[in-house]
């Protein structure tokens, strides 16, 4: 027999009972509740294992899923509005037609993470596996923010654009180019010359690699 254990899902903002019922497991209690499409804003799930969770159209405005596991997770057709995701797995997770707006993403992990159709507007970012993420999927991107390790923030009004495959990926953010871990204002990049591009990936591929960023910098 099944061993089933009362669980409940409550409200971190005001200690309100959700949801509850017997389950195997948070997940399952999480997924429950979806289902019958109960209202989950501001549900805590704070390092809570949800990988490969089936959440499908679930209503979670403010959810605190600080380092939860959504590894593998369904959040498609979902409404993520000013959630903490602070440090979670959000590999191979699916926001496909989701909301997530001003949602708290820093230090969260991307990889082949799926932001199809989804509206994405003044979340936060740091961990780098998030230039990993085609943002230009998204219906909407903008006012988002990526926080360097130092705390310095670099806005990313709309969706980075990356060149991988060399020794050192480069990503173009709004008037910053980040090659490897370093990131460089445009203009500053244009004003070095050739010599900065020639150490770090040889004098071929810089001659390849002038004319795209160079272009890329002319409005600024």
């Amino acid at each position: 027999m099944i061993k089933k254990t009362r669980h409940q899902l409550i409200c971190h903002h005001t200690a309100e009972i959700l949801y509850e019922g017997w389950f195997e497991n948070i997940k399952l209690c999480v997924e429950a509740a979806v289902i019958d499409h109960v209202n989950l804003d501001g549900v805590n799930l704070e390092g809570v294992n949800l990988a490969c969770a089936n959440l499908d159209d679930a209503q979670m405005a403010g959810a605190n899923f600080k380092d939860a596991n959504l590894n593998g997770a369904n959040l498609s057709e979902s409404v993520f509005d000013y959630a903490v995701m602070q440090g979670a797995d959000l590999n191979h997770a699916c926001f496909a037609m989701s909301s997530l707006m001003n949602v708290n993403m820093l230090d969260a992990s991307f990889a082949n993470t799926d932001v199809t159709d989804a509206i994405i507007s003044g979340c936060q970012f740091s961990c780098p596996s998030v230039f990993t993420t085609a943002f230009k999927r998204a219906e909407i991107f903008k006012s988002c923010d990526y926080r360097q390790d130092n705390n310095k923030t670099f806005s990313m009004t709309k969706p980075p654009v990356v060149i991988s495959g060399l020794s050192r990926d480069i990503v173009y953010l709004d008037n910053i180019i980040k090659i490897g871990g370093e990131f460089f204002l445009k203009g500053d990049l244009v004003a070095a010359g050739d010599s900065h591009l020639e150490f770090i990936y040889g004098s071929e591929i810089a001659s390849f690699l002038r004319p795209i960023l160079y272009e890329g910098t002319t409005q600024y």
